[in-house]
């Protein structure tokens, strides 16, 4: 996030040093939590960009969302409009917002003596991969390392959303409810293309496989491979349990599902790494092997729901789509399987 002073302003004193940290931090705040920095009601209507109200949306959703922001520089958000620190009061200034291509959004805000300026990247969704030592593919055997230590990688946290996909195609399109479901498409084309609009690529199967295993040392060459992400040990295949706490499959009624759900979380802050919806890759390693079969669409004690487990797909649309999965297929013929979720990497 970007500060500016105002262009004519002198040496501030200590007061307005304060001041400005203080404006800065809330600022912050309310383009990183949205409503709650507020205290807005749950049940309020939102404004006239996004349909219905808060309760109608993931909690999530509204962190680094350049709709909330403009909804309240414009001061159309219902009862608030203002930042307090002490005495003073700011108040955005009405036609000072704009948005580039990536989400990103400046506007100003004032007082009665002076007006700050602000520039606020859309980067609340992604995460940090941390430098360490990873193992590639599913099996058990390989000694295929790999390591990080010379990158700076991020991923997204969450599958891209429709609202993210109508940022990008539609951005002065109303916000519904439904914005905030996965953006499903069988055009692989489609999601490379938005992942590069985002400043990113769609996420690599490696990449992937490192963020689903629970970490563990190298002994001998060898990392041990765990069977979910969210426990060392735990194998889906020896228990009776259904786990929909942790991951969402045919046996589990979520109300509320999203693309922001923090379902199946990893070691680090990303999710869906097992079930909720069929994931697209790109596996420039073994030229297949892209997709994570793991879904809603499986029964909890599938053979799918295991990190690692994958399935090929040769990137076609229509009837020139093969996948080589009979299940699958069937669920795609019988349009159960309406599209691939994908997440961009960094």
């Amino acid at each position: 996030m970007a500060f500016l002073h105002k262009k004519d302003e002198i040496q501030p004193d200590l007061n307005n040093v304060n001041l400005e940290r203080d404006l800065k931090d809330q600022v912050k705040q309310l383009w990183v939590s949205g409503p709650r920095s507020l205290g807005l009601r749950a049940t309020d209507p939102i404004c006239p960009s996004i349909q219905g109200r808060y309760t109608d949306y993931p909690e999530n959703f509204f962190e680094c969302n350049p709709h909330f922001i403009e909804c309240w520089v414009r001061g159309e958000l219902t009862h608030v409009s203002e930042l307090k620190i002490g005495a003073d009061v700011f108040i955005p200034v009405i036609n000072s917002f704009s948005q580039d291509k990536d989400g990103n959004v400046s506007f100003s805000v004032k007082n009665s003596t002076d007006t700050y300026s602000f520039y606020l990247k859309r980067s609340c969704h992604q995460t940090e991969v941390p430098n360490r030592v990873f193992s590639a593919g599913s099996d058990p055997a390989s000694k295929d390392l790999w390591d990080t230590y010379l990158q700076k990688l991020k991923v997204d946290k969450y599958y891209v959303s429709k609202y993210e996909y109508k940022l990008l195609s539609k951005p002065n399109e109303i916000i519904t409810p439904k914005d905030s479901l996965p953006f499903l498409s069988f055009d692989y084309s489609l999601m490379e293309d938005i992942c590069f609009k985002k400043g990113g690529s769609l996420l690599s199967n490696r990449l992937m496989s490192a963020l689903s295993y629970f970490p563990s040392p190298v002994v001998n060459g060898y990392m041990y491979k765990s069977s979910v992400p969210w426990d060392k040990g735990l194998s889906l295949k020896d228990s009776k349990e259904n786990f929909c706490g942790y991951f969402y499959s045919s046996d589990c009624k979520i109300s509320h599902y999203s693309a922001y759900s923090q379902l199946s979380p990893g070691w680090i802050n990303v999710y869906h790494l097992l079930g909720s919806e069929i994931e697209v890759f790109d596996n420039q390693i073994s030229k297949g092997n892209n997709l994570k079969l793991s879904s809603r669409y499986f029964s909890a004690h599938d053979p799918v729901h295991k990190n690692g487990f994958r399935r090929t797909w040769n990137k076609k649309m229509d009837s020139e789509l093969v996948v080589d999965d009979n299940k699958l297929k069937t669920m795609i013929d019988s349009h159960l399987v309406k599209g691939f979720a994908f997440r961009c990497m960094y």
